[in-house]
């Protein structure tokens, strides 16, 4: 799959539940769906590369098609193709009813304290945050908090 179909799901979940996304809040939902399904099921969920800007993880081909809406939210209607398994579908749905409570600035600020991103961004030059990166710190979190649960 590609980001722009993941795009498309979150953005079809936010019209379902009357909820807005902007451009970089969109870029927190993938960038953690991608994180997590490395963390969990070991493999990428989209190939895509996540690079490390300003405003934390950016995916440089979706911030393309939606950067005119600018911070505000993302209105065109996504026609949504892909057929989810339904363990795509429930990590998807998990995803998002976990991350879209949280602002587009507070997803960015997280992004921004976690190891992946810090380790990857450049004041002057743009790099990619490899999926070796995201998925070892992502790993490590996902460890501790079963370890956690299970104490």
């Amino acid at each position: 799959m590609k980001a722009a179909d993941m795009a498309c799901i979150f953005l079809s979940l936010a019209g379902q539940n009357g909820e807005a996304l902007t451009n970089l809040k969109l870029q927190k939902l993938l960038y953690y769906a991608q994180v997590w399904h490395l963390a969990v099921y070991k493999k990428p969920l989209f190939n895509d590369k996540i690079e490390a800007w300003a405003f934390g993880p950016v995916i440089r081909d979706i911030y393309r098609v939606y950067k005119n809406c600018c911070f505000l939210p993302i209105k065109r209607a996504s026609d949504n193709k892909k057929v989810l398994s339904k363990q795509q579908a429930a990590f998807l749905n998990k995803i998002y009813e976990t991350f879209m409570p949280f602002t587009a600035s507070q997803l960015t600020h997280m992004t921004q304290l976690e190891e992946p991103w810090l380790k990857a961004y450049r004041k002057d030059k743009i790099a990619v945050i490899s999926q070796e990166s995201m998925k070892s710190f992502y790993s490590e979190m996902l460890k501790k908090a079963q370890g956690a649960e299970n104490e």
